[in-house]
């Protein structure tokens, strides 16, 4: 016979670099495999993008197995330095 179990969410906060996707971030699991879905403000986003410094903020988790599971994750994204002046000056 089959043990039913989870949906497990095991995550609270990821922290991720700039240019870095949310897949396999967070290994949900569950016997049956649950269905993922990942939320920001309500929305469903695409976990194979690659995340942006105004990505970081508190995402919701849906894991659908044997019972339904939802779960607040926060995701920090890294980014490194900046230019923030010209690369090239005219000196007149």
């Amino acid at each position: 016979t089959d043990v039913f179990f989870g949906p497990d969410i095991p995550c609270s906060t990821i922290t991720l670099r700039e240019g870095e996707p949310l897949k396999e971030q967070c290994k949900v699991t569950g016997n049956p495999s649950p269905y993922v879905e990942w939320l920001k403000n309500g929305h469903p986003i695409n976990t194979s993008v690659p995340l942006r410094r105004n990505d970081t903020g508190t995402y919701t988790v849906k894991a659908e197995g044997h019972v339904l599971s939802e779960k607040q994750i926060q995701v920090n994204v890294f980014y490194g330095p900046e230019w923030t002046c010209p690369r090239i000056y005219n000196i007149t």
